[in-house]
């Protein structure tokens, strides 16, 4: 029985590892060395792995394509595999300690590109190649920079330049990932399996519920790879939510952590809770067991009688289950002006109610969520937007939730790219994966990048495509960037032919008008802050803002803010002196405090131009 056993691998678990000298990184599933009568006594006892173990592997049958609807179930039956092979703890890898001896004296070679005795790939690791495709969306072929994905390999003496780390001369085990857009893949997965003592190729199934979005056959490329490579096809099934052998590895897991079930628990309306909990995101897979148990270990732990159904179901409270009451409908957006901006991000609120109560009525829906384009001047509020909707969302229910992930996460164009050539892809997926709402601020940076045959860059935009294309219905992504004279966002949409027919909504954020909204926005900042204002500080504070209003460099709604905290700095020249400052003085801006931050600003901005204009000096 599969509760009665002990299990060696519980989860895929991942590892990196990164190069300076290539500047790579390779991902790879971390494998435990075990026995073979080991592994095969595991997979006895994993029936929806059982097949494995007449799976057969020598000098000739050395490539097995894996068939899966989720990762878990391939990541896992590779790791068997490779166990089972026993090739990743060969010593049989590239050794690049023989550079020193090498000497070409036609064509001397820099020995300082790899480090000495030191092995390109790691024992006990199962590398993952992406095969990513060789022609990005722009339809060119992509360039690589010097520091890209090149490599030069010596081995016995021979010497060949190769342009992915893949293709260096090993027999070490691999595991191929193909690309839905991947070009010539049969070809590419044939050289491999040519140098390689062990291929293995993850293939996806979708789903039979899920609409399928992608023009993906794995059953084509499956037949192909029987016939050029002699593979051989393993059709994995997904075990049920409630089977023993996720019980047996959720129990295993929580006692690893001090933890254990109350004797009347039952462990199989937890996992079917947590199938639906995490419907989208792996259901009862492997990883989300192993991370249900860490989590709650930390919450309820310590726990000496166990725990009980009731914990559990509560702790993975479904949508469905919460209180219909307590979603604050009422919610406003605390924008200053803006009435267009309100508006439009209503509509979309509205629009993600309607199609919820849809599916609950079992009607068709769009099944995709909204992809949304903020584009505005500086100072605008497109990220103060971006949180209050992304509350109101969370408030109204209208997001996945989760381990992790709630909230607005904020990242910038620049950082969706990955440090080493191939880990771009792998990290914007993750961000989809991991985050229900995404806000990506300064977007056309990656456009921009692009220009320049940055092969980062355009491995990111390819991603997002397919992420976009991919989204669900409780995700909301939230492209923005500055708009004004270069209309920098048009040209970040002009990049990508892809990009613009992926958005729902542009809204576009105008600059606040000096005379109306600025003073209110100056004077909700001062009332967030318990400050009171002087009688007459519009006389004085409109004035200001007018010609800020009309300076090249205009912050829009950063005005107010930067005027306030140059009023607070003149408050504080003016009460520094007093032994003892009463309550109501620190609350109160008089209208010298005013005038003096005003004289200070301007005075700075007068210092600034002047250094502009100097042809020396600061």
């Amino acid at each position: 029985m599969a509760n009665e056993h002990t299990f060696t691998l519980t989860e895929p678990e991942m590892m990196q590892t990164s190069f300076d000298k290539p500047r790579i990184t390779i991902s790879g599933l971390r494998i435990p060395q075990m026995p073979t009568k080991d592994v095969l006594a595991e997979l006895r006892c994993i029936p929806h792995l059982k097949k494995l173990r007449s799976v057969k592997m020598d000098d000739i049958h050395n490539c097995v394509v894996l068939i899966s609807e989720d990762k878990d179930t391939g990541y896992m039956a590779a790791a068997y595999l490779a166990a089972r092979h026993g090739g990743v703890y060969r010593d049989d890898l590239l050794n690049v300690s023989e550079l020193a001896e090498d000497k070409f004296e036609d064509d001397p070679f820099d020995a300082s590109v790899f480090e000495p005795d030191e092995e390109f790939l790691q024992e006990g690791c199962l590398p993952i190649y992406p095969l990513c495709p060789s022609q990005n969306i722009f339809e060119e072929m992509s360039e690589r920079g010097p520091d890209g994905d090149d490599h030069v390999t010596i081995r016995r003496g021979r010497r060949r330049k190769v342009q992915n780390w893949a293709e260096v001369d090993s027999a070490h085990p691999i595991l191929i990932i193909p690309n839905i857009i991947t070009y010539n893949a049969v070809p590419k997965i044939e050289a491999q399996h040519n140098m390689r003592s062990l291929t293995i190729v993850l293939l996806h199934r979708p789903k039979k519920n899920r609409t399928n979005t992608e023009d993906y056959d794995s059953s084509g490329l499956a037949e192909e790879l029987r016939f050029a490579c002699a593979a051989e096809v393993v059709d994995l099934t997904t075990p049920a939510p409630d089977c023993q052998y996720n019980q047996a590895i959720f129990t295993q897991s929580l006692a690893a952590h001090g933890m254990r079930l109350a004797p009347a628990a039952d462990a199989g309306a937890m996992l079917r809770r947590l199938e639906q909990y995490r419907e989208r995101c792996g259901g009862a897979g492997n990883r989300n067991i192993v991370a249900l148990a860490r989590l709650l270990a930390i919450k309820f732990s310590p726990c000496p009688q166990g725990l009980t159904t009731d914990q559990v179901l509560d702790y993975l409270q479904l949508e469905s289950e919460k209180d219909p009451e307590q979603p604050k409908i009422h919610h406003s957006f605390d924008l200053c002006g803006c009435e267009n901006v309100k508006t439009q991000l209503r509509s979309v609120v509205d629009s993600m109610r309607m199609e919820r109560r849809r599916r609950d009525a079992g009607l068709p829906t769009s099944k995709h969520g909204p992809v949304l384009l903020f584009a505005g001047a500086p100072g605008t509020g497109k990220t103060t937007a971006a949180q209050m909707l992304c509350e109101w969302m969370e408030e109204s229910l209208l997001l996945e939730t989760g381990f992790g992930g709630e909230g607005c996460f904020q990242i910038s164009g620049a950082q969706l790219k990955g440090r080493y050539v191939g880990q771009t892809a792998p990290l914007v997926h993750q961000l989809f994966q991991e985050h229900s709402f995404l806000f990506i601020d300064e977007a056309y940076a990656l456009a921009e990048a692009g220009k320049d045959n940055d092969h980062y860059a355009q491995e990111a935009m390819a991603q997002l495509c397919i992420e976009l294309e991919n989204l669900p219905d409780d995700h909301v992504v939230v492209f923005a960037g500055y708009g004004g004279k270069e209309n920098r966002m048009r040209a970040f949409l002009d990049a990508n032919p892809g990009l613009a027919s992926r958005i729902t909504t542009t809204v576009q954020f105008n600059a606040y008008s000096p005379d109306k909204e600025l003073p209110a926005i100056f004077a909700k900042l001062a009332a967030d802050k318990k400050l009171m204002l002087p009688k007459d500080w519009e006389q004085i504070a409109i004035p200001y803002f007018t010609r800020r209003a009309a300076a090249e460099d205009y912050g829009s709604g950063r005005e107010a803010r930067r005027l306030l905290e140059s009023c607070l700095t003149a408050q504080a020249h003016r009460l520094a002196g007093q032994l003892y400052t009463e309550t109501d003085a620190l609350c109160a801006l008089t209208a010298d405090d005013l005038r003096a931050a005003i004289a200070a600003l301007e005075r700075g901005f007068t210092a600034l131009n002047s250094a502009k204009a100097a042809r020396y000096g600061l």
